[in-house]
């Protein structure tokens, strides 16, 4: 698109040149330097938390076999509500 018809209210308004939008820095800026990256730790982090997650999910899974329709519930069986 190089030039562009202004129209408002159905009426023609002349043409209009579209704004070019570019990357906008101060001139004096540098460009960041990467640094030297850190020692490797040697501590496997995402084994730990596959560990601390898997550990949770067994530990709070649902009992799906608790779950048996002719079984009562156990307010109604304890003279609940």
């Amino acid at each position: 698109m190089s030039v562009l018809e202004v129209r408002w209210n159905g009426r023609p308004h002349g043409a209009a040149v579209p704004q070019e939008t570019g990357r906008h820095s101060h001139p004096k800026a540098r460009p960041e330097q990467p640094g030297v990256p850190p020692a490797p730790t040697g501590i496997d982090y995402l084994a730990l938390i596959r560990a601390e997650h898997e550990e949770a999910a067994r530990r709070d899974r649902i009992r799906y076999d608790a779950l048996d329709a002719g079984e009562e519930d156990q307010d109604t069986a304890e003279g609940g509500r």
